[in-house]
């Protein structure tokens, strides 16, 4: 289906702090536009003085894209990237946010590229994959926070 698999692991090599890292399995497919999508009421409601959320993110090396999908002042569904994963293992990653932000959920999508020709296509990546993300922390600019949450 378009949905995320979002589930909870304690597996060492993808904590990257505390006992619990969220665990991302997706699969994009043509009748989805290559898009796999986790909506959910876990995700917090930020308030508006944060600028910046920073995570860690355990990538597959597909060169899909990961995305925050969110609210803003007037519409929703709005995508905020958060990294092409274009990389395997760990990787600290810090988002700039928008000044209306409600965080929705998250996406992974393969990304828009071009043919030969210049015409827009989607990227032949992996159409499957599993991703993990620790550690998400709402901040201001240049700020870094390390230290574990107790409920991750």
């Amino acid at each position: 289906g378009p949905y995320l698999k979002v589930s909870r692991t304690h597996a060492s090599d993808y904590v990257q702090r505390g006992r619990y890292a969220g665990k991302l399995d997706y699969t994009l497919s043509a009748d989805t536009e290559w898009l796999s999508i986790a909506l959910g009421r876990g995700f917090s409601n930020l308030t508006d003085h944060y600028t910046a959320l920073n995570l860690w993110v355990y990538g597959d090396g597909s060169g899909n894209q990961l995305s925050f999908l969110y609210t803003g002042d007037t519409k929703s569904d709005l995508r905020l990237p958060v990294t092409l994963l274009d990389f395997t293992g760990w990787k600290q990653v810090s988002v700039t946010l928008p000044q209306a932000f409600t965080l929705s959920g998250l996406v992974v999508n393969a990304p828009p590229t071009v043919d030969s020709d210049g015409n827009p296509i989607t990227a032949d990546t992996p159409r499957t994959g599993t991703v993990y993300i620790d550690q998400i922390t709402a901040a201001f600019p240049g700020t870094v926070d390390n230290t574990p949450d107790r409920k991750s």
